[in-house]
Order: C-alpha cells, then sequence, then structure tokens
C-alpha cells in the first residue's frame, strides 16, 4: 500500500496446502527477523493463513561481494 517495492517468497501452489510448510515458513520469517546486520534482507510481512502462504521481504536490487 505504501508503493514500496518488495521480494516475495511464495510456497508452490502445490504445496500451499501443507499445514507444515506453513509453520516451517511462519519460523523462517522469525528466524530472519532476529538476525540483523548489513547482509540480511528485512522481513516485512509473514503470511500463513489464506489461500497464498508467503514472505515479503525487502527487495535487495544489487548483489555487492
Amino acid at each position: 500500500p505504501d508503493g514500496r517495492v518488495v521480494a516475495l517468497k511464495l510456497l508452490r501452489p502445490e504445496l500451499s496446502d501443507d499445514r507444515g510448510l506453513r509453520t516451517r515458513l511462519a519460523r523462517e520469517a522469525e528466524a530472519l527477523r532476529s538476525v540483523r546486520g548489513d547482509r540480511n534482507v528485512q522481513v516485512f510481512d509473514v503470511v500463513t493463513e489464506g489461500r497464498w502462504a508467503y514472505l515479503v521481504m525487502e527487495l535487495v536490487e544489487e548483489f555487492l561481494l
């Protein structure tokens, strides 16, 4: 809604009915949120209810070594 461009990590449709995978996705978001640093993306949201399950994350357009 704020116009920000983001990256999505979406569970494949054939796997999205798997409750265990939705739980793992939520745990992944929690783990990512607990780690801070300049080499980690920010997680803005995690959606595990409804038709689609996905993470909404900061989009990194360039990767510098």
